[in-house]
């Protein structure tokens, strides 16, 4: 017997410590009052969330941030496509925000329009023995169900690790499962194009 395995979709984890620092002194320094996106706002739960040009700050933190979100962009997609333009792309950040999740934050499932890859990245993951994680559902939705397809109802529950990123295609529908901890969740996201460079 031969299986082919095939529609399958990435998540891709990547991890740096050392920029969580300047950024939460950033985002503190800056904190919006609610859902200054406006965009969505009866989706969010006790979030709270800036407007979704984050990523335009002239800040060094902000710029070094951004340089490391799209090299790990890059690194994934050259893997994908075996290196076909020697990670020769262009990154384009369409979108980019935070979030500063209080006691019983969460964030209604949703996906993201208008580009091909979405970040999510730790800041600080709060108290993560209690929720807040990001769960992705399947995107596979079957028209029946009987125990011949059980395997198609999984999703993956990610936790917040302090300078963990998380790079998704942004078709992924996803949430932020009921945060009930006493200590800010504090997550950066983002949304990226990618041309040849």
């Amino acid at each position: 017997m031969k299986i082919d395995q095939v529609f399958s979709t990435p998540l891709v984890y990547h991890k740096n410590e050392g920029i969580v620092d300047g950024l939460k002194k950033y985002i503190l320094d800056n904190q919006p009052q609610g859902v200054d996106s406006n965009v969505g706002a009866y989706a969010k739960h006790n979030l709270k969330e800036s407007r979704f040009d984050f990523f335009n700050s002239n800040e060094s933190i902000i710029q070094e941030s951004v340089r490391w979100f799209g090299d790990c962009l890059v690194k994934t997609v050259s893997e994908f496509n075996n290196n076909i333009l020697n990670g020769q792309y262009g990154v384009g950040f369409v979108d980019s925000w935070f979030h500063i999740g209080k006691k019983y934050s969460s964030h209604d499932v949703h996906n993201h329009g208008n580009c091909s890859w979405c970040g999510i990245f730790y800041v600080d993951g709060g108290d993560i023995s209690n929720g807040g994680e990001t769960i992705f559902r399947n995107p596979v939705t079957p028209n029946f169900t009987d125990c011949g397809n059980n395997y198609v109802f999984t999703s993956i529950r990610v936790m917040p690790e302090k300078g963990k990123l998380v790079l998704f295609p942004s078709y992924l529908d996803h949430y932020q499962s009921l945060y009930t901890g006493d200590k800010d969740r504090i997550v950066v996201g983002f949304n990226m194009t990618l041309n040849p460079g």
